[in-house]
């Protein structure tokens, strides 16, 4: 993969990171409309964890007021376990249909997560 095909490859995550689209369609898109060559799941993973990154860095004031009142009685407090409450479905979710999402689409990605 040259400089410029990864560049693309950043600008596009950091561009799409937040709509409300699957977080690896475009990524599977890109090389298929420039017809290069599919970077692989640990690039796609890599990606990811650089978005990541990113955020928290971008909002660790916001996270670290969250945490630091933790407190259920405050304002960020309440906040915080508002949203480790609303964190748990998904997690459930995610435990429940790894297994059809591994017989039924692509389990690398899945794995790749585990391991």
């Amino acid at each position: 993969m040259s400089i410029i095909q990864a560049i693309i490859y950043g600008i596009v995550q950091g561009i799409t990171e937040f709509l409300p689209v699957s977080g690896t369609a475009h990524l599977t898109l890109i090389p298929w409309l420039f017809e290069w060559n599919d970077p692989g799941v640990v690039f796609d993973v890599a990606l990811h964890f650089d978005t990541s990154v990113a955020v928290i860095l971008f909002f660790w004031k916001d996270w670290a007021t969250l945490i630091i009142a933790a407190k259920p009685k405050s304002k960020d407090g309440k906040l915080f376990w508002l949203l480790v409450l609303a964190t748990i479905p998904g997690g459930i979710a995610g435990l429940l249909l790894d297994k059809f999402y591994c017989s039924s689409i692509n389990c690398s990605y899945s794995w790749s997560l585990k391991h």
